[in-house]
């Protein structure tokens, strides 16, 4: 990580890459060349993941998509496109073509979903096979959209497992169900469902695609500073927001910071300026 004369040696410290925990993934909508690599450039240490958006690489120069799959690459910054295109490809019998193309663009992971397209967990477990033998890093996707029930504990934590048994590597929970389980507001009733699957499953492997304030400030409340989250988050949304509320710093978490600090130094405040 960058080092500042003003962090001083008791401020809370992140690892740094590779990490296995508290990951943080982003997301590219169609931004222009220069102003992904602008990003990587000032803040690329605080990426561990960047997903391209969809379908925005099918109006995207192939060549472009490349350029900013190597300027990832080069910022140690994995890569990987939304999971939808590969739905896309199983409906047209396309699936091992389209995971040799994304081997051609450079891609380093596939997210691996059945949002859209209904895919048992024994067909997904094969999709899944089929991308680890490519060489891909596998993500899947658990969840569907427009989701409006918040999911059994029990019944999540079984197929999860299954997709882990398979190979994939971490199982991001989508925003729509992050919605019907948190609330919108991260108030609903059955919000301690996520605590549970944490635990059921394994912090480390579950990624939250918290696109909002009040699902980012519920999880690093409730699940702690090294949650990982993403990938449907703004890149400059990371050093404005995400990375200093995982310090403890901004009113959302409380500035914990402060009482972090003070557990550490054991300073006395009274006599500070004295």
């Amino acid at each position: 990580m960058p080092t500042n004369p003003l962090f001083f040696e008791h401020l809370p410290q992140r690892p740094a890459k590779p990490r296995t925990t508290g990951l943080t993934m982003v997301r590219d909508d169609g931004q222009p060349l220069s102003e992904i690599q602008a990003i990587l450039d000032s803040y690329g240490h605080l990426f561990d993941y960047m997903k391209f958006r969809q379908f925005v690489t099918w109006y995207m120069r192939p060549t472009e998509l490349q350029e900013k799959i190597a300027a990832c690459t080069r910022a140690d910054v994995k890569t990987f496109l939304g999971g939808t295109v590969l739905e896309v490809a199983h409906l047209h019998n396309k699936t091992e073509y389209a995971l040799e193309v994304m081997k051609e663009y450079g891609l380093s992971a596939v997210e691996v979903s059945n949002s859209m397209v209904p895919l048992s967990t024994e067909q997904l477990s094969k999709v899944v096979v089929l991308a680890r033998n490519a060489g891909f890093e596998v993500l899947y996707e658990y969840g569907k959209k427009f989701q409006e029930e918040a999911f059994d504990v029990t019944g999540a934590i079984a197929d999860i497992r299954a997709l882990l048994d398979a190979g994939a590597s971490r199982i991001i929970v989508e925003q729509w169900q992050l919605d019907a389980t948190l609330g919108v507001d991260g108030k609903a009733d059955t919000a301690h469902r996520m605590t549970e699957l944490a635990e059921g499953v394994g912090l480390e492997f579950l990624v939250f695609e918290a696109a909002t304030l009040p699902h980012q400030v519920w999880l690093l409340r409730n699940l702690g500073p090294e949650v990982n989250l993403g990938p449907n988050m703004d890149p400059f949304h990371v050093p404005a927001k995400i990375e200093p509320f995982r310090h403890g710093i901004g009113s959302e978490v409380g500035y914990n910071i402060f009482e972090q600090v003070l557990g550490r130094t054991g300073a006395d405040v009274a006599s500070l300026l004295a």
